[in-house]
């Protein structure tokens, strides 16, 4: 583990990202002060948008892999298991010529999935093309829509398809806000990343997925400082129970709008919840949790 470093509980929703191990004797040993801390703020404002609007595809995925309510139901009952998506979720679709439009719906009060976080409100996809098997395009829209309070508006669209290497990938553009619960305020963020399903690609059962990310993003954080950011090392999330809530490798530099550089580095490949941040050269290992932080 990470030793010679101040370690500091961070709570933070995220959906996935995992945090590992690296480096750390090497570092700063320096305590974070008031400036670095709102960057490490700022830093966990970009992971946070990050991963709530990336585990839409996973929903997306247990949805269409399901395909109604029913379905759901059953599956539950024969103990297959559904990461994000509870019994009490129901699926609905309309097929037309042209497209099929599939809702999610987790109610007012809320469905619990077995990852622990509560989802409440409407998530809605519109596909053309046949997702599994080749060329599919999509477009997702949040009606009400919630994760543990913090509420997601605006789209994001993906174009799918199986690439050389037979995985399924997608070019995927975020355009939208996260409204943090608790009065916490909102963050605004765009996006162009690259998804692809490195193991499990020809499998249906998620559990065995890994998934590789990589690309750039920007916005603005819920202290109203701005930023740009870019993956630097690609993003890669293991999707089996126990590791699925966090990124378990990979490294993403962040650029403040003032040129302060903050460097997240999500670990090598083991299954924790730990990361490092870097700015001004001194570094602070992050435990992520069940709940997001904010400073006042």
């Amino acid at each position: 583990m990470k030793k010679g470093l101040r370690t500091t509980t961070i709570a933070i929703i995220v959906l996935m990202g995992s945090f590992a191990i690296f480096t750390a004797c090497n570092k700063t040993t320096e305590t974070f002060n008031d400036f670095n801390t709102k960057s490490l703020d700022l830093a966990l404002d970009q992971s946070f948008a990050s991963e709530l609007f990336d585990e839409v595809i996973e929903i997306s995925d247990e949805a269409l892999n399901i395909g109604n309510s029913n379905e759901l139901k059953s599956a539950e009952m024969n103990g297959n298991r559904f990461m994000r998506m509870g019994s009490c979720a129901t699926i609905t679709n309309v097929i037309t010529a042209q497209s099929t439009v599939t809702t999610v719906d987790f109610g007012t009060e809320g469905c619990t999935g077995l990852d622990g976080r509560l989802r409440q409100g409407k998530l809605i996809m519109t596909r053309e093309g046949n997702y599994w098997e080749g060329d599919v395009q999509m477009t997702y829209q949040f009606e009400n829509y919630f994760v543990n309070g913090n509420q997601l508006t605006g789209t994001k669209t993906t174009h799918g398809f199986i690439n050389e290497a037979g995985n399924r990938q997608m070019e995927m553009v975020d355009n939208g806000s996260i409204i943090l619960a608790d009065n916490g305020g909102t963050i605004t963020r765009t996006a162009q990343r690259t998804r692809e399903v490195i193991e499990g690609s020809n499998t249906r059962n998620k559990e065995d997925d890994v998934i590789k990310v990589t690309g750039s993003s920007a916005g603005i954080c819920a202290t109203g400082e701005t930023f740009t950011s870019q993956i630097t090392s690609p993003l890669i999330r293991k999707n089996s129970q126990e590791c699925n809530h966090f990124y378990v490798q990979g490294i993403v530099n962040i650029v403040k709008g003032d040129g302060t550089e903050i460097t997240i580095n999500y670990g090598d490949g083991t299954c924790d919840n730990l990361a490092e941040i870097t700015t001004n050269g001194v570094t602070e290992i992050v435990e992520l949790q069940g709940h997001r932080r904010r400073t006042v």
